[in-house]
C-alpha cells in the first residue's frame, strides 16, 4: 500500500486475475460477439467502418471512462474520429447520475464533438437534461441495448442450462448486513430458497448462460444491479431493487419510471414496511416494452443511414 492507503499495482494484478476470473464470461464473447482488440483508439482508421457507436452504460461518466481505458474523456464522444467522413451514434450511454462530473474545458471541447453526431440518445432523463443544460445539445431517450432482445432471444442462449439451485435469486454488487437481513426477512416470508449467479470479486465468476438462467428460474429477485433489474423484466420476473447510490441511481429512476415500477425500488432497512405481494401488470409492461424496441431499433437503422 502507499500513503493514505492507496493500493499499488494494481493494474499489474488486475491484469493478471482478470483472465483467470473471466475465463468463462470470455469463452461467451468469443462464441457470441464478434470483438477487435486494439490498444489505444487511435488504432483505428476512417477507412475501417462506415459508422462507430458509443454506448452504453456509464461510459459518459469521467471517472468510469478513465479509470477503464486510461484516456481522455473526451475519446468517449469520438475525438479520435474528427474530420473523418462516418456516422457517429451515441446509443443508451449513461452519465450515471444527475449532476454534472466534467470541467469547463471538458464541457467546451465536448459540446463541438457532440454536433458532429447523426444520433445522440441516452438511457436516462437526466442525461437529456444533463446534455440539454452543460452541453447545448438535444437528445432522445432510449431503453438499454439489452432491453432491445425478448425474452425468447435469450431463452435460446440457456435453453442447455442446468437448473437452478433455489428460486430467490438474490444478485448484490455490494453488500451490506442491512441487505442480509432483508434477504433472509423476504426469504422466510415468501418461504423461498435464496442462491446467486455472482462469485466474489477474485473468484471465477460464473457462465453468462448461468447468469441468464438464473432470472429464468427464479420466483423472485432481489438486487441492486440495474441490468438485473433489466433482465427481470425482460423474464417477467416479480423483483426488488434495493436503491445503489454509490453506482448511481438515475439508471434505475428512469428505468422504472418507464414501466411505472418505482414502487420496486427501495430501502433494505424497511423491509417490514413492504408489501411484497404487490401484483406487476407485465401485459401492460410487455406492451410498452414492445413499441420502445421497435422505436429505439428505428432510431439506430435510420442514423446508420444518413
Amino acid at each position: 500500500m502507499g500513503r493514505n492507503n492507496s493500493p499499488i499495482f494494481v493494474e499489474k494484478y488486475r491484469d493478471k486475475l482478470y483472465p483467470i476470473i473471466s475465463q468463462h464470461t470470455q469463452t461467451f464473447i468469443d462464441s457470441h460477439i464478434h470483438v477487435r482488440y486494439i490498444e489505444s483508439f487511435f488504432d483505428i482508421n476512417e477507412k475501417d467502418y462506415d459508422a462507430i457507436i458509443v454506448g452504453s452504460d456509464q461510459v459518459w461518466r469521467p471517472r468510469y471512462f478513465k479509470s477503464q481505458w486510461h484516456s481522455a474523456i473526451e475519446n468517449a464522444f469520438l475525438s479520435f474520429t474528427k474530420g473523418w467522413n462516418i456516422n457517429r451514434i451515441a446509443y443508451a450511454p449513461s452519465f450515471g447520475v444527475d449532476n454534472c462530473e466534467y470541467s469547463d474545458t471538458e464541457l467546451s471541447v465536448i459540446s463541438k464533438l457532440l454536433r458532429g453526431f447523426n444520433l445522440i440518445s441516452v438511457r436516462e432523463d437526466s442525461g437529456i437534461q444533463l446534455l440539454k443544460n452543460h452541453f447545448g445539445v438535444d437528445s432522445i431517450k432510449v431503453v438499454d441495448p439489452t432491453l432491445l432482445l425478448s425474452k425468447d432471444d435469450y431463452f435460446g442462449i440457456v435453453k442447455n442450462e442446468s437448473q437452478s439451485k433455489g428460486n430467490l435469486l438474490v444478485y448484490m454488487l455490494d453488500e451490506s448486513e442491512d441487505k442480509r437481513r432483508f434477504i433472509n426477512f423476504i426469504a422466510e416470508g415468501k418461504h423461498l430458497e435464496p442462491f446467486s449467479v455472482k462469485a466474489s470479486a477474485e473468484e471465477i465468476q460464473p457462465k453468462v448462460e448461468t447468469w441468464i438462467k438464473g432470472f429464468a428460474d427464479a420466483e423472485l429477485i432481489v438486487t441492486d444491479s440495474f441490468h438485473a433489474c433489466v433482465f427481470s423484466i425482460i423474464f417477467r420476473k416479480p423483483f426488488w431493487v434495493l436503491g445503489n447510490k454509490m453506482r448511481g441511481n438515475t439508471r434505475f429512476d428512469s428505468l422504472l419510471a418507464m414501466f411505472d415500477l418505482q414502487r420496486r425500488c427501495i430501502s433494505a432497512e424497511c423491509a417490514e414496511n413492504i408489501d411484497f405481494n404487490s401484483p406487476i401488470e407485465w401485459n401492460k409492461i410487455e406492451s410498452l416494452l414492445t413499441k420502445e424496441r421497435i422505436r429505439c431499433l428505428d432510431c439506430l437503422n435510420k442514423s446508420c443511414l444518413i
